[in-house]
């Protein structure tokens, strides 16, 4: 009587636009008399074919991640539509603030989760460390997590996540949070003219073409005194 083998081999199933993976297993029986060739044969055999639940659940894994990276594809277009949109209506006034100057704004998004875009705080949503160094809030961490491994959207660096303790805060990060989010202090900018710090809402650029502070930042009183109030 031929005696045989049996084979069992684990799929991983990996996403650019997923933080999870998803396993199944195959199991192949291989006799005595079998040969490399029909090995590799059943084996592809096996691959390709879907029976069974969990080769459907790849399947339907596979349609979901198309489905995000499209969707993902028309927000980054329309992303990029409202942007050229502001930068257009940014040129259409006499006196603008570039947006680049706004060091608030840039403070403000660096303390949001990437992932569900909450602020961070030491209450609910907790900056927490993955091993990669990359921080994300303690409630994404866990809804993405499968068999307490994470994949970091960022790096796909797998985390395994501690039994019976958390991953490390990010104190740094929750103190800066808290900071901006109670002071509520916009950046102070130099007129270029008097030297003064102003608020980036006290502040205009001067357009006038022939005007020697050209696509300079002044502020109401020297728009005024300075004759750039028509620039």
């Amino acid at each position: 009587m031929e005696r045989s083998l049996q084979i069992t081999q684990e799929i991983v199933i990996f996403a650019s636009s997923l933080p999870n993976f998803h396993r199944a297993t195959m199991t192949i029986t291989v006799g005595e008399s079998d040969d490399v060739d029909t090995l590799e044969e059943r084996i592809n055999e096996c691959r390709n074919s879907s029976p069974g639940n969990e080769l459907s659940d790849m399947h339907r894994m596979k349609q979901r991640i198309k489905e995000l990276e499209e969707s993902e594809l028309i927000w980054a277009k329309e992303k990029e539509k409202l942007m050229m949109k502001q930068i257009e209506t940014d040129k259409e006034g006499p006196f603008t603030v570039p947006a680049q100057i706004s060091s608030f704004d840039i403070c403000l998004d660096e303390c949001c989760c990437a992932i569900c875009s909450e602020h961070f705080e030491s209450i609910k949503t907790i900056p927490r460390n993955l091993e990669c160094g990359h921080t994300f809030c303690e409630v994404s961490i866990y809804s993405m997590s499968v068999d307490f491994h994470v994949i970091c959207p960022n790096c796909k660096i797998v985390t395994s996540l501690p039994t019976g303790k958390a991953l490390p805060r990010n104190f740094a990060m929750i103190n800066l949070a808290e900071q901006i989010m109670k002071s509520k202090i916009y950046p102070k900018i130099t007129c270029k003219a008097c030297n003064s710090k102003f608020s980036s809402e006290a502040v205009r650029m001067c357009l006038g073409e022939n005007c020697k502070m050209l696509n300079q930042l002044i502020c109401f009183n020297c728009v005024i005194d300075g004759g750039h109030a028509q620039h």
